[in-house]
């Protein structure tokens, strides 16, 4: 089975969510042992499952559930139309707080492990981990609520290790404007980054940190194409042609991403997928006659939106990833789970499932090479070239 290399979950918020967004006292769940009702990845099924690394994300968003809440996963009822409107913003300093308290926990983590997690900060590092038993990690910020306008905490927190960052969640920050969850809509809602995101996409080419347009508005995500001479990257979304979530990217962000060597993580977020309601799942066009089809062919299916028997919601992961291969090359396009973040496709309990997906791709057709470079090739490739050589 291919080695998983995975662009983006909230599984250490979920282990260890801050204390002063509790709701209630922390249970004992650790990252380190099995949790297969809480959460949907630790670091004994990961290992289990060939799932060898990913970005890991820090993202504050109180209040935080219950710590006894079941991590979301079907079956489930859909029971809005509509995704909530964009979140506020929250205060700086108290998620910087928060940001430090789960950065030690990942810290304690990596120390108890005993060598079986490892945090990368460069490319080297990222090759030796992936060569070794541990899981690799790569520290991501999602949402940059804990960073001055002046990128102080910045510096201290790539001293830290942070190597990733999102400038926005779905809301709006110092630096910009977060698309909200809204469907169907149009990614470009909202103006683009302001002074201060400007100067964070300058301080982050400088650093070597990789660049998340994941939950940006259209705006903020052309000024980063402008800006950044790196890899465009959306580390967990899904294709607007298929779905129309804000949060998925259309035709024209999709192109401005394989024309800079960058890649779309796809999410496994069933409502960006087929809709908050499934409503999509029955005019989605198959995962095998996406594949098949010619790049005349792909668009005439995507546009016929004919009815059918509805996708299961593994297949529509499967379209989603497809259809962005086909469109854009397999090279731009990878894994973005959002385990631990979002409602998982109900055929996959877990990490300790992800291996359903390469599986699933191999069955319709997809060479080996392919399944590789969705699997772990192309974000090794991205991070590599956006991080350097060695630093």
């Amino acid at each position: 089975m291919p080695k998983i290399f995975d662009g983006h979950n909230d599984s250490f918020t979920r282990h260890y969510p801050p204390r002063h967004l509790r709701r209630r006292p922390l249970k004992p769940y650790s990252f380190l042992e099995r949790e297969e009702v809480y959460s949907h990845l630790d670091l004994p099924r990961a290992l289990e499952a060939d799932f060898k690394g990913g970005l890991f994300a820090i993202f504050i968003d109180p209040p935080l559930a219950e710590e006894t809440e079941p991590a979301p996963s079907g079956p489930r009822a859909r029971s809005q139309a509509k995704f909530p409107p964009l979140d506020p913003p929250i205060d700086g300093e108290l998620a910087l707080r928060a940001t430090l308290e789960v950065l030690g926990y990942v810290f304690r983590a990596e120390r108890a492990s005993a060598g079986k997690m490892r945090i990368v900060t460069n490319s080297r590092q990222l090759e030796e981990a992936w060569r070794s038993p541990a899981l690799t990690v790569v520290l991501h910020l999602e949402g940059c609520e804990a960073l001055d306008g002046d990128l102080n905490s910045l510096e201290t927190l790539y001293r830290a290790g942070v190597r990733s960052l999102g400038p926005c969640w779905s809301r709006p920050n110092i630096f910009g404007v977060g698309v909200p969850f809204a469907y169907p809509a149009s990614p470009d809602q909202g103006p683009g980054l302001t002074e201060a995101g400007r100067r964070l996409v300058a301080r982050c080419g400088e650093l070597g940190i990789l660049l998340d347009c994941a939950h940006l508005n259209a705006q903020g995500f052309y000024d980063i194409a402008a800006l950044s001479p790196k890899p465009l990257v959306s580390s967990h979304t899904s294709a607007h042609t298929l779905s129309p979530s804000a949060r998925g990217l259309d035709e024209k962000q999709l192109e401005k991403i394989a024309a800079s060597g960058g890649l779309v993580g796809v999410t496994f977020n069933v409502p960006d997928l087929i809709g908050p309601l499934g409503q999509d799942a029955a005019t989605i066009p198959y995962p095998q006659e996406l594949y098949a089809a010619s790049p005349k062919g792909l668009a005439k299916l995507v546009k016929e939106k004919r009815p059918h028997r509805p996708l299961s919601e593994l297949e529509a992961l499967l379209s989603h990833i497809i259809y962005l291969g086909k469109r854009l090359g397999f090279e731009h396009v990878a894994l973005g789970s959002d385990f631990d973040g979002c409602l998982i496709p109900d055929q996959i309990a877990g990490v300790q499932e992800i291996q359903k997906v390469p599986q699933a791709l191999a069955q319709i057709g997809l060479s080996q090479g392919e399944i590789e470079q969705i699997c772990h090739r192309n974000w090794r490739r991205v991070l590599q070239t956006t991080w350097g050589p060695a630093f």
